[in-house]
């Protein structure tokens, strides 16, 4: 497979992924690398999974869950630095 934009492999696939950042909703207008100042507890799960409809399994599929909950379906990507 090719790299993204971004240089990164293969987004969407077998689990949907875990971000560090916590989650919360956005404000009205364009935001760029939000953050979260109120500290929530719930983390931010992108893309799709092996279950859900192909109309979710993107990269722009966002939701949330408590960091303390397993499931299946959810994985992360460990992203190192490339020396060039």
């Amino acid at each position: 497979k090719s790299p993204n934009k971004l240089g990164v492999y293969d987004m969407c696939g077998n689990v949907r992924e875990w971000c560090s950042d916590n989650f919360y909703k956005y404000k009205n207008g364009e935001v760029t690398n939000p953050t979260n100042e109120k500290g929530e507890v719930s983390h931010i799960i992108r893309g799709g999974s092996w279950c859900f409809l192909p109309l979710y399994c993107r990269l722009s599929s966002r939701d949330y869950e408590r960091g303390d909950k397993e499931m299946d379906n959810i994985g992360l990507r460990l992203v190192l630095p490339v020396s060039e």
